[in-house]
């Protein structure tokens, strides 16, 4: 019996070996279910060896993020203990009471309209110094 297959198989190999070059090879629906699952397999292999590199990413990069905030606290600390805030050895800038730039964040421009405004306001009174003040345009003082 298996000399028979082995002649039949030896005479009609090559008719379907020619047959599938010509007309195109069917597959059998278990042929082609195995080749979709060894597919999907290597596909999950990947996906998971994927995920594997992208979970040790961002370990790597949280790692690396928890690094340079360590650092830069560091720095500030460093920073904060080397810097004295008011040293007798500071340098000032000319006309700096060491007041800083107050509440409404003018800076150094609002600063100096300050000392403008009081200067200008001691020479005016120096002017009215020993004059009498006119009446206010009301007719009387009040308290007079």
């Amino acid at each position: 019996m298996e000399f028979l297959a082995s002649i039949i198989d030896t005479v009609f190999r090559p008719l379907k070996d020619y047959v599938a070059r010509t007309v195109s090879y069917t597959m059998s629906c278990g042929d082609y279910i195995d080749l979709l699952v060894d597919e999907m397999s290597e596909l999950k292999s990947k996906r998971d060896d994927v995920q594997r590199m992208v979970t040790a990413a961002l370990k790597e990069k949280a790692d690396f993020h928890k690094v340079t905030d360590e650092l830069v606290q560091l720095r500030f600390e460093e920073a904060e203990v080397q810097i004295p805030v008011s040293s007798p050895h500071t340098r000032r800038r000319a006309g700096d009471d060491g007041r800083g730039a107050g509440l409404l964040g003018g800076g150094e421009v609002e600063h100096r309209g300050q000392h403008l405004h009081h200067a200008a306001e001691r020479a005016g009174r120096r002017r009215v110094v020993g004059q009498r003040r006119a009446r206010p345009a009301g007719g009387t003082e009040a308290g007079s």
